[in-house]
């Protein structure tokens, strides 16, 4: 019983331990998705956590978050079009 009273204890220490690195890889993303909303960061309920968050975090001089899945190549731009269809 003991054992096994240690042994989940153990491992609900390293899951809350795992846990704020997954979060803040997280937050990075949800700061760049509520960014790249065309109407504005403030017309969705939800990004207003991770803003706030962003605006205390920058006043204190720490870097920008970064998003590991943001790191995609760029895509190519697309070739412009003349008015007459030809390009």
């Amino acid at each position: 019983m003991m054992k096994s009273v240690c042994c989940s204890g153990l491992l609900l220490m390293s899951i809350a331990a795992a846990t704020p690195a997954v979060a803040d890889d997280l937050w990075g993303c949800e700061v760049m998705l509520c960014l790249a909303n065309p109407g504005g960061w403030s017309a969705i309920p939800a990004c207003h956590p991770p803003m706030d968050r962003l605006r205390q975090h920058l006043a204190r001089k720490r870097p920008f978050p970064s998003c590991p899945q943001a790191s995609a190549p760029a895509a190519p731009l697309p070739v412009p079009v003349s008015p007459g269809g030809r390009s």
